[in-house]
């Protein structure tokens, strides 16, 4: 019978270690989503904008900028700095600062919903960069 406790007691160890293993590897920040992964508001309005998470919002810049710059539509002076994906990051950073001012809450959650309901992200990103001259003319 002590040979039988001794075995089961390694195997629970053994179970117990596998598991935190298991639990640390899923955690790790190398799984992580990188900053341009995961947009999601590319056809949303402002109000789904508003309660969006800050990494869909730079995620989905990215996207907006990344499309324009797959189709030679970025003005040369940005397009030519456009080395590597990290590149992008402070232009997709800036855009969701001018979307988050141009998308900014109502404190009336009616007049907010009035105001915001059927401004959409994807026109609205279009004319900030246009206006910040990111667009080819």
């Amino acid at each position: 019978m002590k040979g039988f406790n001794t075995q089961l007691s390694y195997f629970l160890k053994s179970i117990f270690i596998l598991f935190f293993a298991i639990l640390a590897l899923s955690t790790n920040s190398a799984f992580a989503k990188d900053w341009y992964q995961g947009g999601t508001l590319h056809e949303a309005n402002a109000l789904t904008w508003q309660k969006a998470t800050q990494q869909n919002k730079l995620a989905t810049c990215a996207d907006f900028i990344a499309g324009l710059y797959s189709k030679d539509l970025l003005a040369p002076e940005i397009s030519e700095k456009m080395k590597s994906v990290e590149d992008f990051k402070p232009y997709a950073s800036e855009l969701v600062k001018q979307l988050d001012a141009a998308f900014a809450p109502e404190s009336d959650p009616a007049q907010n919903k009035k105001m915001f309901t059927n401004q959409t992200v994807k026109s609205t990103a279009m004319m900030l960069m246009i206006m910040m001259k990111w667009v080819q003319n």
